[in-house]
């Protein structure tokens, strides 16, 4: 394996000369290139110095974790925001929060171990639709209902999938599947959707 002598972005120098294209990156705008926050960095590190970690909830909040979800919440129109250590943690914890035992969670078939690890923990019950299939989610939806229709037992359903896929590079077309409501479901659903980082900066609105 051939070994880096440059910062981590889109673009690495190996220490041979050569530079090459790096998809290993989540730095995709290449954020730790820019002089501006080179700077930034510094004045946080002189004002609070060097720890052993950095969000709130393994830190303890402070000023400057409550400005970074305002500023957050103001950028996307939101009421509030929560700033979690990375992605991971962020969507294994959200999952759960809004998914308990007994409700029904129809997936995709490509979602990322993060998003299987939020399933695993809200012990609800997974049923899976092939990949950016629609017609196979809507066949899992109405034997959901059907099943649930049987047993005279109804439950809460969510519908879990990715706007841009880690495992696969594609994204999902979320105004559609936002409308798909396949009979007999109720036209009134209530839908929320939930913006992960990767989307949000590189395929944002």
């Amino acid at each position: 394996m051939k070994s880096g002598d440059s910062p981590t972005g889109p673009k690495c120098k190996l220490a041979n000369g050569r530079t090459v294209t790096n998809l290993a990156s989540y730095n995709f705008y290449n954020l730790n290139a820019s002089d501006h926050i080179k700077e930034k960095a510094i004045q946080t590190l002189r004002t609070y110095g060097v720890g052993p970690c950095g969000p709130p909830q393994f830190y303890g909040t402070q000023d400057v974790h409550m400005k970074t979800e305002a500023d957050i919440a103001a950028y996307l129109g939101t009421e509030g925001c929560i700033v979690y250590a990375q992605a991971f943690s962020t969507i294994s914890s959200v999952i759960p929060a809004f998914c308990k035992r007994g409700d029904v969670i129809v997936a995709d078939a490509a979602a990322n171990y993060s998003i299987r690890k939020g399933l695993e923990i809200s012990r609800s019950n997974i049923r899976w639709f092939r990949h950016g299939d629609m017609s196979d989610l809507e066949t899992q939806m109405r034997k959901v209902v059907q099943e649930q229709a049987k047993q005279k037992k109804l439950t809460r359903r969510f519908i879990v999938t990715e706007g841009l896929f880690e495992t696969t590079g594609d994204c999902s077309d979320l105004p559609k599947l936002v409308r798909r409501r396949p009979p007999p479901l109720p036209a009134r659903v209530r839908v929320k959707v939930f913006r992960a980082c990767h989307v949000a900066d590189t395929a944002a609105d």
